[in-house]
């Protein structure tokens, strides 16, 4: 993260697994999302900067348990797997889930994560083998968050629906779209 980078950038998209960053780079990354840029979140970012507190309590409001921690069990995860997810109540008129539906797709389910109750739900599923909550906006106030669960798949990376999903995410969180 360059010292320049909320100037350079109004939306940061993650699809990666990095447990943590040096000093310099969180700092840059925090100045970014509090001075409400965006961060879209995809699929396995959910275990981004993990040893980072702030981030994921924060800035993400979830947590994909790789290990036990304490008051913790590991969450699991399982590939390959058919689901519906559907646009919460919320979700239905938000500009991040609009002309999205329902997505009907084979992809990775994720269970036993922390979520803070401070997200807002705009899509979810009742598949019994994933969290509730599949995609969401997080909980820091002014910031332009989105977490996307779902993006394992080359499948779903290729459906029409998720592309518009990551489209609008992308947008929205980079104050583009109303």
């Amino acid at each position: 993260f360059t010292a320049d980078l909320d100037q350079r950038f109004d939306v940061i998209v993650l699809h990666d697994m990095r447990e943590d960053l040096d000093a310099t780079s969180r700092e840059r990354l925090r100045r970014f999302v509090e001075g409400g840029k965006g961060i879209v979140s995809v699929h396995h970012a959910i275990v981004d900067y993990t040893a980072w507190p702030w981030w994921w309590q924060e800035v993400i409001g979830g947590h994909f348990f790789v290990q036990e921690q304490p008051g913790f069990g590991p969450s699991a995860y399982r590939e390959g797997v058919d689901m519906v997810v559907n646009p919460t109540a919320l979700g239905a008129s938000h500009p991040v889930t609009r002309e999205v539906g329902p997505l009907v797709v084979n992809d990775e389910a994720y269970r036993g994560m922390w979520h803070s109750p401070n997200i807002q739900v705009l899509m979810d599923t009742t598949f019994e083998l994933n969290d509730r909550p599949v995609v969401y906006l997080g909980p820091q106030a002014g910031a332009r968050v989105v977490y996307i669960q779902l993006g394992h798949s080359d499948s779903t990376m290729r459906y029409p629906p998720y592309r518009k999903l990551i489209h609008n995410a992308i947008l929205w969180s980079a104050g583009r779209l109303k």
